[in-house]
């Protein structure tokens, strides 16, 4: 009778508890996984509300970029209309100029 319940015990119950132990073990895994995701999103916006002028910065790339691809417009536009002999006389056109700083905050 014993030998019936150990050989029961092994093949019928043994792997079912193998299995919920490795389930158990995958969701607690999951679960401090999520806790540390959440904890990064709460980092991530103390991290904005402490940065006000984010967006301000984020439109002065904007604009440099911008400008920057008008600035290669005009040159192009001026090569197009001036003869190279006239381009090395003023120093190269638009493009030998230095560019302007934009006051802005800091």
């Amino acid at each position: 009778m014993v030998a019936i319940l150990a050989f029961a015990y092994t093949i019928l119950i043994e792997p079912e508890v193998g299995k919920q132990k490795r389930t158990s073990s995958a969701i607690l895994q999951k679960h401090s996984e999520m806790r540390a995701f959440e904890a990064q999103v709460e980092q991530d916006g103390r991290s904005r509300a402490q940065d006000p002028d984010r967006p301000e910065r984020e439109r002065l790339a904007r604009l440099k970029g911008e400008l920057a691809q008008l600035d290669a417009r005009f040159t192009a536009e001026e090569q197009k209309f001036t003869a190279p002999a006239q381009m090395r006389a003023r120093g190269g056109g638009l493009a030998g100029t230095q560019p302007r700083r934009v006051a802005g905050p800091r």
